[in-house]
């Protein structure tokens, strides 16, 4: 029975996958222009023959249902195309790019989760005090602020003003370790270059805190309400009662019970903030896959936003697979 649902959650996986691959395949081909248009920047130096034969290269002269098989048929043997901007396969310039996004990620994930955790339980152990208020006050102002507007603001006093971290980019100019990674705080610490590694966490601290305000304002408000609703079930009284001492009961009972409904808001925003790494990347000039998918959508470099689109997509689906079957490491009562 597990191994039949498994089974259909992938098919069904692949089925979302491949509808939003023929999506963004359309989408970008209805937009007006084209990349041999970007490429030219409109020059009247290319005879109309040449540019039928430039637009023939890249198959752009094909009707677009005719492109759209094409490019299902290549992706079947993992050819995403040809990127017109690089001149490379797009799966190269997507991969070099990778590692900024997801160390950018994994920064974000850890700051939101690190603060969200303690903040959200103490304001359900501390109802209606003065720091639960100040706690829901917080939550609703990370929730209610745009992504773009709280890393300007952040650069504005930090960088700009109080000077105490760079205005964007992942390290300073040659400081930047060469290893195998691409993660540059890994390799900094592989290296054992001090300086190198200074600079990658100066560097990531501003848009890591951008990128996880979101995740954690609505990561401390599910968890401080599930909280709560624990707190005032029997069991947690049951416990006490046999001797439990309140840390324990809280810790290794109510919050255990509590993570369910937080584990989904958690594959929820964890794909959100995949998706609005875009808007962040571009405030900071961070080499990423998102600046790279907004440079893309601008240039019509088809190829490369369409494999960013899959990754994004492909990301969020194992998220969500991966977070379904946590249910049941944390309540043996759910059935996968």
């Amino acid at each position: 029975m597990r191994i039949t649902t498994l089974g259909s959650r992938l098919l069904s996986t692949l089925l979302v996958m491949l509808a939003i691959t023929i999506f963004v395949f359309l989408v970008m081909r209805w937009l007006p222009g084209d990349p041999v248009d970007r490429i030219l920047g409109g020059s009247g130096q290319v005879s109309q023959q040449q540019l039928r034969a430039l637009r023939a290269s890249y198959h752009l002269d094909q009707p677009v249902p005719l492109q759209l098989v094409n490019f299902l048929g290549d992706l079947l043997h993992g050819d995403i195309g040809e990127s017109v901007v690089y001149n490379r396969p797009a799966s190269q310039v997507i991969l070099e790019h990778l590692p900024a996004t997801a160390e950018l990620a994994v920064a974000a994930t850890f700051f939101a989760i690190g603060v969200a955790a303690p903040l959200g339980v103490a304001a359900a152990v501390w109802r209606g005090s003065w720091f639960d208020r100040l706690a829901s006050a917080g939550s609703y102002l990370g929730i209610s602020m745009p992504g773009f507007w709280l890393g300007i603001a952040l650069i504005l006093v930090f960088a700009v003003h109080l000077r105490w971290l760079p205005v964007g980019g992942r390290a300073d100019p040659g400081a930047e370790p060469a290893g195998p990674t691409g993660f540059l705080v890994l390799d900094a610490i592989l290296h054992l270059d001090l300086t190198a590694l200074a600079s990658a966490l100066a560097h990531l601290i501003l848009p890591a805190v951008t990128m996880g305000s979101v995740m954690l304002a609505v990561l401390s408000r599910v968890l401080r309400s599930s909280m709560i609703e624990e707190l005032d079930k029997e069991y947690v009284a049951l416990a006490l009662a046999k001797g439990a001492s309140r840390r324990r009961a809280i810790v290794c009972h109510a919050l255990r019970n509590a993570l369910i409904p937080s584990v989904t808001v958690f594959g929820l925003e964890l794909g959100t903030l995949l998706g609005g790494n875009m808007v962040v990347e571009t405030v900071f000039g961070w080499p990423g896959v998102g600046q790279l998918a907004v440079s893309s959508i601008f240039a019509r470099d088809y190829a490369v936003v369409q494999g960013v689109v899959l990754l994004y997509a492909l990301t969020f689906a194992v998220i969500n697979l991966l977070i379904d079957i946590s249910y049941t490491k944390l309540d043996p009562r759910v059935s996968f």
